[in-house]
């Protein structure tokens, strides 16, 4: 995968431009940076040349992931920042070599991937929320509100 350029980010920051929500900002800068890969050309995965020239370009998704996040509007700078940033590189990467293997890749498809990935990830935060929540009430003897972070 390529890093993106100021052209790319300033296509980015108009396609979200009227989107409030930071999770459909995130569906749609990864749908746009995705699509791009996306080949009517069946990948034939025994070619390890190319499938080597394609895997090369992992390098920079961790760089587009920070991208994509700068570009949603996000200020982090805690562990928050790096969390964001291996979750969004995770979803990226599975999606990519979902799109290397598969025989015939469409862009239907690739909102559908892009939406259960978004849809996992509040899942396990929810969890992760309740889970705190109940260790807060284990060790304090009462719940608080607002304790865990959302995607």
């Amino acid at each position: 995968m390529r890093r993106l350029n100021s052209k790319d980010k300033e296509k980015l920051q108009k396609t979200i431009k009227n989107i409030k929500s930071t999770n459909l900002k995130i569906e749609t800068l990864l749908f746009e940076v995705l699509q791009e890969y996306i080949t009517d050309k069946n990948s034939n995965i025994e070619d390890l040349k190319i499938c080597n020239d394609k895997i090369s370009k992992f390098k920079n998704i961790f760089n587009i992931s920070s991208d994509l996040w700068y570009l949603s509007g996000d200020q982090s700078s805690d562990y928050n920042y790096y969390t964001k940033r291996i979750i969004l590189s995770s979803i990226i990467s599975k999606i990519y070599l979902k799109m290397l293997c598969a025989k015939n890749y469409s862009r239907e498809q690739l909102k559908k991937d892009i939406k259960e990935e978004i849809i996992k990830v509040g899942k396990f935060n929810k969890f992760k929320a309740e889970c705190l929540s109940f260790i807060n009430v284990l060790k304090n003897g009462s719940k608080e509100k607002g304790s865990g972070r959302g995607y």
